[in-house]
This record gives structure tokens, C-alpha cells and sequence, in this order.
């Protein structure tokens, strides 16, 4: 048995019996089967406590590496929200991988053990065995994106949502946010995302009366209610109760997280946002219709972009 180390040591997040998704952890079995097993080690590293993008990013590396060198990953469930998707706005850790993936897809796509099982063994084994990935392999690996979906609780109210709305709406997807504030980068969003130029800009595009979602990171609610004299306007908050404490999200997700409640952050209302925005009819997107600023800064955009 031999052992590649990715990254630093974390703690374990505890694992649970769900009867109606199957996301617990394979176990290893008998110490012979450990004592046989190839791993690669998956551990907290320079991701810890950044973007969602960027632990994505390096955590599919060492998915892929492991599948490359046919190994059983080693993973640890636990993760740590940037503060970017936190109410609290401070990074916050101890939160579990399955609040935001499908984890059982995850283990159906790749070989997978928990930490804490494999550090039991560990224990009991040579540490003189382990190595790190060589610089050569990483040259031949291919991030795995295939293996990363969407929670199903959270695709669960992406569901809920778009039922509600008879599967046939429109959508708007309006960044503001940090952007608009950032004149040096952005000269023009805020402006060009105004209650009254998003209301001349959809009327372009959107036959009135139409039910129209908006996906935004606006926090002001009323925001956008020049649009509700042309258009039925659904916001993310007009389904708070499929969150709430007496939902079915809400039971679930206090079961993976050993009884304690779950908020339903930031990174969450971006996930369930995006995929209504996709099961939209016609969308009109901030940086496409709404604006011609560049969707990463000044001097950024591709030639032909803009119409």
C-alpha cells in the first residue's frame, strides 16, 4: 500500500445514514483492504477559505490525478466558506461538501474514502510509504468536471421554483453587488442596471405580462418593483418557506449536519439562482444586454461579444 499526500491534514466531517439520498461514505472494510489500497491523500492547502471556484479548481486536480493513477481518493467532507457567501461576512468553516454537491454522483464517478477511516489505518501503517505527486503527472491530468454536480437538495428547489411557474418564464440575470460599486472596473453597470434601463431593456426583449425570474445579487428586495407593472416578478426570497424551518430542504441538511441547522448561505441562493436562470424561456444577461462593460473588467472583453 503506498500513499500520495495532496495538500494539508483536516478534520473530519461526521457522516450520516440519508434513506433518501445516498451520500454516506464508502468505508475501506478490513485492514487488508487498506493495507492493498493505492490513495491519493486530499488534504486543506492554499484553497482553504477561498472562492467556491477556486477549492473547485484544485479539488478536481486531485480527483483527476487519482483517476489518472487508478487510486482511491481520500477525502475530507468538511469544508470552509469564503465570507464572500457568508451572512456573517467572515470565512466560515465546518461546512459539508454534500450541502452543495452530489456526492452520491461523486462516488459513483470516482473511488472514494473518507479521512477519518483512512487516518484510523494510517495509524497502524508505514508513514515511510508516502510521497508526493510527482510535476511530470500533473502535466496529464484533466480536471474531472463530470464528476462535480449540484447538491440534489438544492437542484430540489431549482425544481420547486420552476414547477411553481408552470416551467414557462423568462429570466434576468442582474449583477450589482461589489461590481457596481467599483467605478475603476465597472464604469458603467450601475447605471446601466437602474430600476428604469433594466425595465426599457427587458421590455426590448420580453413579451409583458410574461412571468420573469430575476437571478441577482441585489439585496435590496424592492429593487425591481418598476418591472411588476409590465411583468409577474418572481424573486429567490419569494420562496423563502422552501428553506425554511419547516422544509424538506431544512430537514435534510440538519440530518447531514449531525442536527444542527444549516443556513441557507450565499453560495446556495447563487447555486438555485443560476439553474433557474437556465430553465428560463429568453434570458437576458447583465453582460450581454444590460451593459457593455466587460464582465472582468475594463479591457476584457472578447472581440464580437457585444452586439
Amino acid at each position: 500500500m503506498n500513499v500520495m499526500f495532496f495538500g494539508r491534514k483536516s478534520k473530519l466531517a461526521p457522516s450520516i445514514r440519508d434513506e433518501e439520498i445516498n451520500d454516506t461514505m464508502p468505508t475501506l472494510g478490513s485492514e487488508m483492504n487498506f493495507r492493498n489500497g493505492r490513495y491519493v491523500y486530499y488534504a486543506r492547502g492554499g484553497d482553504y477559505c477561498k472562492g467556491m471556484n477556486h477549492y473547485l479548481w484544485s479539488f478536481l486536480c486531485g480527483i483527476g490525478e487519482a483517476m489518472y493513477l487508478n487510486r482511491t481518493f481520500v477525502m475530507d467532507l468538511s469544508l470552509c466558506l469564503s465570507g464572500t457567501y457568508c451572512s456573517s461576512n467572515k470565512d466560515e468553516e465546518g461546512k459539508d461538501f454534500r450541502f452543495y454537491f452530489d456526492f452520491e454522483h461523486l462516488k459513483e464517478t470516482a473511488s472514494v474514502v473518507g479521512e477519518g477511516e483512512f487516518l484510523r489505518d494510517w495509524k497502524q501503517w508505514d508513514k515511510g510509504h508516502k510521497r508526493k505527486s510527482a510535476g511530470e503527472e500533473a502535466k496529464y491530468i484533466h480536471r474531472p468536471w463530470h464528476a462535480i454536480w449540484k447538491s440534489k437538495r438544492l437542484m430540489n428547489v431549482v425544481t420547486e421554483i420552476s414547477g411553481r411557474m408552470d416551467w414557462d418564464f423568462d429570466a434576468q440575470h442582474v449583477v450589482r453587488g461589489e461590481k457596481a460599486r467599483n467605478k475603476h472596473l465597472w464604469p458603467h453597470l450601475d447605471s446601466d442596471t437602474s430600476p428604469d434601463t433594466i425595465l426599457t431593456k427587458v421590455k426590448e426583449m420580453v413579451q409583458p405580462w410574461r412571468n420573469l425570474y430575476v437571478a441577482t445579487n441585489e439585496s435590496f428586495y424592492n429593487y425591481f418593483d418598476n418591472l411588476r407593472s409590465h411583468y409577474k416578478v418572481h424573486l429567490l426570497d419569494d420562496y423563502k418557506e422552501l428553506w425554511s424551518g419547516t422544509s424538506e430542504w431544512y430537514n435534510e441538511t440538519t440530518m447531514v449536519n449531525n442536527g444542527k441547522p444549516v443556513e441557507f448561505d450565499g453560495y446556495m441562493r447563487v447555486a438555485v439562482d443560476t439553474d433557474v436562470l437556465y430553465r428560463s424561456k429568453i434570458r437576458v444577461e447583465t453582460f450581454y444586454n444590460l451593459t457593455k462593460d466587460c464582465k472582468d473588467g475594463i479591457n476584457t472583453c472578447r472581440i464580437g461579444f457585444f452586439l
